[in-house]
């Protein structure tokens, strides 16, 4: 019995903290209310590729500013 609490409260805690609502997550619910499933399923898809390619970019970035910086150094 406690581990099903466990479970259960763990999952709960998991959803809280992972869905804040911000601007995106708004778009999401709307077009989801408004649309469908569907739609709303593909906005937050397209939500997740945008961050992952802006994750992408910036850790790019930062390896090539790490080695320009590294470059320079005597």
């Amino acid at each position: 019995m406690d581990y099903i609490f466990l479970i259960v409260s763990g999952i709960v805690i998991g959803l809280i903290v992972a869905v804040p609502i911000g601007p995106v997550n708004l778009i999401c619910i709307r077009r989801t209310l408004a649309f469908g499933p569907i739609n709303g399923f593909v906005s937050g898809l397209g939500a997740a590729v945008g961050d992952t390619v802006f994750a992408i970019v910036t850790g790019f970035g930062l390896t090539v500013i790490a080695q320009l910086i590294e470059g320079y150094s005597p």
